[in-house]
């Protein structure tokens, strides 16, 4: 380990770092958003079924 000037970093550095970080929570947000999504979709399809077929107990 010298001690040389430490590099300034450049704008692709940034975006490298960037993406990096904001990968992994995006990922995870889209994620929860899907889970979400298809809960929503899940309890709207029971409820059309529970007025077309009121026997229906799910």
């Amino acid at each position: 380990m010298g001690n040389k000037e430490p590099r300034s970093l450049t704008r692709e550095d940034g975006e490298v770092i960037m993406r990096a970080f904001l990968r992994p929570c995006a990922e995870a947000l889209l994620d929860h958003f899907e889970r979400v999504r298809r809960e929503e979709r899940r309890e709207a399809i029971k409820r059309c079924l529970g007025k077309l077929w009121p026997f229906s107990k799910s």
